[in-house]
């Protein structure tokens, strides 16, 4: 009986306790900022990323912000009120609208070019949906970045949704206000 219970104590020890050569994954380090905040490069070096820690403007935003988007073959539209969002079905199961984040070099005051981007929409008539998505990107070069709203996993094909994207930077703030789109759902553009 001894045995049995000697079996049951060591299955149930941590994985530090097995040593690094157990092979088993010890689990997040909760010193960890996790891979939101940390840039790690090929040697190991680590730094924090720089957007993670700006303090973006808290004022009113401004209106007149436009986001481009990809249709089903690729191709950038615009995204605007009463017209067509695509959704794509995406790696995590669900749908994504992915705009275009085009901000001008000359937009931003101080360096690094850090934008915080907040996507709003109401759920999508008769199915459960996220409300919001929000992503902090460092604007490195002069090319749109696309961003990803993962907002629903199940099919809202010909739905209407309103949408709503803003973004900060420490300076400013502009919104493309809220727009009635429909979505359009399909695979991702190859």
């Amino acid at each position: 009986m001894r045995y049995v219970w000697l079996v049951v104590i060591l299955g149930c020890s941590s994985a530090d306790s097995m040593g690094a050569d157990s092979g088993r994954d010890a689990g997040p380090d909760p010193d960890d900022a996790g891979p939101d905040t940390i840039l790690c490069d090929e040697g190991g070096v680590c730094i924090p990323r720089p957007c993670e820690f700006v303090e973006y403007f808290d004022g009113e935003p401004e209106s007149g912000l436009t986001f481009e988007q990809a249709d089903l073959t690729g191709a950038s539209v615009p995204l605007r009120d009463g017209g067509i969002a695509y959704a794509v079905w995406g790696f995590q199961g669900g749908l994504m609208l992915q705009p275009y984040l085009d901000i001008p070099p000359d937009d931003f005051d101080v360096e690094p070019r850090c934008a915080f981007v907040d996507i709003n929409h109401g759920a999508v008539e008769g199915i459960w949906g996220r409300t919001g998505f929000n992503q902090r990107v460092e604007v490195v070069s002069d090319d749109p970045i696309v961003l990803f709203d993962l907002f629903n996993f199940e099919s809202a094909d010909g739905r209407e949704m309103d949408l709503e994207i803003i973004v900060r930077t420490e300076t400013w703030a502009r919104t493309t206000g809220t727009m009635r789109v429909t979505i359009e759902e399909g695979p991702l553009p190859r």
